[in-house]
């Protein structure tokens, strides 16, 4: 299963779209409100929120702002924002939907504006949520409009992986964007029908691009524009992306949710090591602990490995299913600016929270 296919399962279940606007709100703050339960006596301890709220639901990818409010997207054309104080509110996308039935945003980042930004896929559109409020833009090229899909800030700017339609081979660009946005530059990404998705910068603000299982392969992107392809095996292609402490990029590929599900590790030359794991990857990010927190969304599971690529521990969360395909019980997943991790729970409709012990 490819990106693009990863994308399409994850939103197309979910069912008919519902109307209205943002603004409903859910309060489902506090202890006495959270499932918690302690996932390890010497690990972090497990806290779930349920999103009640029909305008957010299948829950899969997430970012904090400014002022600690935790976005978050779904299948419907609403981002969901949780206060501090645990209380939920359905924000609209302001995009008009295009009928194709994907209707959600795709990724996020922090801007160099400090704000969050995100990406709509098949409105073709980057987003930014400034004081609470959302926007949304249109930035075409010579080409036209594209995909928009992987989504971080470098050098100063918004950089972006969108998949061109306009080419008639749905072939790949890199784009440059000011915060205004304004297009600055494209390059243009080899390969037909590769449908680039999750992206990276690494060291020396290298860009790093996982590819969908057409192509399975990381494609690196220098500062001077140089690029090559570095092939894997991985019929589902690469799933999330992101730079390592260690001046590596690690990300997450795998031939199935069982079938050569693995982690893996590329240096800057373009080594690759391979770590398997028991069930298929999805979100990883860093955690307080130095080591990776992935989730297997498959299973609902959240492992953690260390940097020499060994699984230090394997959680599995409350009533979580074994195998769920194509749905997913847990996808992405963040470091809080409290310091804990947060990920969302899917199709089980819950924000998750891993409060780690504070020394």
């Amino acid at each position: 299963m490819g990106t693009l296919a990863r994308f399409a399962l994850s939103i197309g279940a979910a069912g008919a779209l519902l109307a209205g606007c943002g603004g409903l709100q859910l309060p489902i703050g506090g202890a006495a409100r959270a499932n918690q339960s302690a996932l390890r006596r010497s690990g972090p301890v497990l806290k779930e929120y349920v999103v009640k709220n029909k305008k957010l639901e299948d829950l899969y990818q997430l970012a904090f702002d400014s002022a600690g409010a935790l976005w978050f997207n779904s299948f419907y054309p609403y981002l969901g924002r949780m206060l501090p104080n645990g209380a939920v509110t359905a924000h609209a996308l302001p995009e008009k939907r295009n009928g194709s039935g994907y209707d959600s945003a795709y990724h996020f980042t922090h801007g160099p504006d400090g704000n969050v930004w995100f990406t709509d896929y098949y409105t073709q559109t980057i987003g930014l949520v400034k004081n609470g409020l959302i926007s949304q833009y249109r930035v075409c090229g010579q080409s036209g409009c594209g995909w928009t899909a992987g989504i971080v800030s470098a050098r100063r700017h918004l950089w972006m992986v969108a998949t061109s339609p306009g080419t008639g081979v749905y072939s790949g660009n890199l784009d440059e964007l000011t915060i205004k946005p304004k297009l600055v530059k494209t390059i243009r990404l080899p390969g037909f029908y590769c449908y680039p998705g999750p992206l990276a910068v690494g060291e020396g603000e290298t860009f790093w691009i996982g590819d969908s299982g057409n192509c399975p392969q990381i494609t690196r992107v220098t500062a001077d524009g140089a690029i090559t392809n570095f092939p894997i095996v991985a019929a589902d292609g690469v799933w999330n992306v992101t730079e390592g402490p260690d001046g590596n990029v690690w990300f997450t590929a795998a031939d199935g949710p069982k079938t050569n599900a693995w982690v893996g590790k590329i240096t800057p030359d373009g080594q690759i090591t391979k770590y398997s794991i028991a069930d298929q990857g999805d979100g990883i990010a860093l955690g307080p602990d130095g080591n990776w927190w992935i989730t297997q969304p498959f299973v609902g599971h959240i492992i953690s490995m260390n940097l020499q690529g060994q699984v230090v521990n394997d959680y599995k969360l409350p009533g979580a299913i074994n195998g769920s395909q194509p749905k997913f019980q847990v996808v992405g997943i963040v470091k809080g600016p409290d310091g804990n991790m947060w990920f969302a729970e899917g199709f089980r409709n819950k924000i998750g929270e891993l409060v780690f012990p504070r020394e």
